[in-house]
């Protein structure tokens, strides 16, 4: 199961009166993978919005919602907050890759790929490997990007396969239509 520290604990409580409502909940799931680690989005949501599959951990007031998808891979992990930097810190005992061919996707993506779309405000994630298929997501300026499909067949797509024999295919899991500040704006219809 995964456990909140005491001083997480306290955080998430004073973020969450400063909000002025009873009825938040914090909201964790896995957004992707790095090398070695595990890329998290917290967020706040209300009662109504709590998924119905989702973990609920409630401890001494506070609410955390994990999403179900993440929940298998938070297993033993702890939420701490980290007084030195500033933030909300995962711990968690879980692999991040079964295999080398995950750490080397991760390493291509975040080595090769990042480094020229950061100019842009975007950056990518993997999120997984089936069956020789990657799943990726995509942040920022690449959320919601017009040109993001051409940067997944003609950048992303063809590093990795050049640098990782057996994979066949990437597949975009990205909720384009939540992105809020894409480099180049969607064409509009008029």
């Amino acid at each position: 199961m995964l456990t909140v520290t005491d001083t997480a604990q306290t955080r998430f409580l004073d973020v969450i009166e400063k909000q002025g409502r009873d009825d938040l909940a914090v909201f964790v799931r896995i957004m992707g993978r790095g090398i070695d680690a595990f890329a998290y989005d917290f967020s706040l949501i209300p009662d109504a919005s709590r998924p119905e599959d989702a973990l609920v951990i409630s401890q001494n007031g506070l609410d955390i919602v994990v999403d179900a998808s993440s929940a298998p891979e938070m297993e033993g992990a702890e939420i701490d907050f980290d007084e030195e930097r500033g933030g909300f810190v995962i711990n968690n005992p879980n692999p991040v890759w079964e295999d080398e061919i995950g750490r080397t996707v991760a390493t291509v993506i975040i080595e090769q790929i990042n480094p020229g779309i950061a100019g842009h405000g975007g950056a990518i994630l993997p999120v997984g490997i089936k069956d020789g298929v990657v799943y990726v997501r995509m942040f920022g300026g690449c959320q919601g990007c017009g040109l993001a499909s051409v940067t997944l067949t003609e950048g992303v797509e063809r590093a990795i396969k050049e640098a990782v024999p057996g994979i066949t295919d990437i597949v975009d899991v990205t909720h384009h239509a939540a992105g809020m500040n894409p480099y180049y704006a969607a064409k509009q219809s008029g």
